[in-house]
């Protein structure tokens, strides 16, 4: 009588790719196996063609996706109407997403255009009234296309008018980067009242379009031209305002 019973399901693995941000599809499995009766074993970091031999070890029917697939049958039984693996094809391999071989570009590509945002974060101390006015001089000394004031409320309970509806809520700081790229200068930790005052805050929003070879470079020419002040924070953002390749 055979030992196998149930369903193993086998799913490429993701990572975010620190510096440069995003998503990488590792060409990496994880498989699970359900028994009918509950979870059993579990695999870790194997190839494709390793998870699915350790699927049909085990049960009859194996369904493995890439990670942007949908499932398919991989085991020795599988349903009428799924669509098999295709063992022939090639092997997966480590890959960017679609749309997001533009994080890496080489130092050495060609320039292209990029939208940079800069975020820049007075100490937390009480609002002067003349932050706005500094920071429109700033604005229009860097050459940005536009800039504007972000009020926050208390730790974590996001904006309080944002502003541009395309930005998306902004909670304690943190904002959907799937299809951009992020980069904090070194901040300085003996910035006075850096941990003084209330939790409200004000944060601004500097627009630029800036031409580089890199979403670094391009973050790092939106952070000079702002000349943050001492003791404020900033935080650059950029993504190409094209489709970009690796170059």
């Amino acid at each position: 009588m055979s030992r196998l019973r149930g369903t193993v399901w086998i799913a490429e693995q993701d990572a975010f790719d620190d510096p440069n941000g995003g998503t990488i599809w590792t060409a990496r499995f994880e498989a699970h196996h359900d028994t009918g009766r509950g979870m059993g074993e579990e695999l870790l970091d194997a190839g494709a063609d390793e998870a699915i031999a350790w699927g049909r070890a085990r049960a009859p029917l194996v369904w493995i996706r890439l990670a942007d697939s949908d499932y398919f049958a991989a085991g020795t039984d599988h349903e009428p109407w799924a669509t098999p693996w295709d063992a022939s094809a090639p092997a997966p391999v480590r890959r960017r997403p679609p749309g997001e071989q533009w994080r890496d570009r080489p130092e050495d590509a060609d320039r292209i255009a990029w939208s940079v945002q800069v975020d820049l974060s007075p100490p937390y101390v009480e609002p002067r009234p003349d932050w706005d006015a500094e920071v429109a001089h700033m604005a229009a000394r860097g050459g940005a296309s536009g800039w504007r004031a972000r009020e926050l409320g208390p730790a974590g309970a996001g904006t309080v008018d944002d502003g541009n509806s395309g930005d998306g809520a902004w909670f304690g700081g943190a904002e959907d980067v799937s299809d951009r790229a992020m980069l904090i200068p070194d901040a300085d930790a003996d910035a006075d009242g850096a941990d003084d005052g209330p939790f409200d805050a004000t944060t601004y929003r500097l627009d630029f379009e800036l031409t580089a070879a890199t979403a670094v470079h391009a973050m790092e020419y939106g952070l000079d031209r702002c000349l943050v002040p001492h003791g404020w924070s900033a935080i650059a953002w950029a993504r190409p305002l094209q489709p970009a390749q690796p170059a």
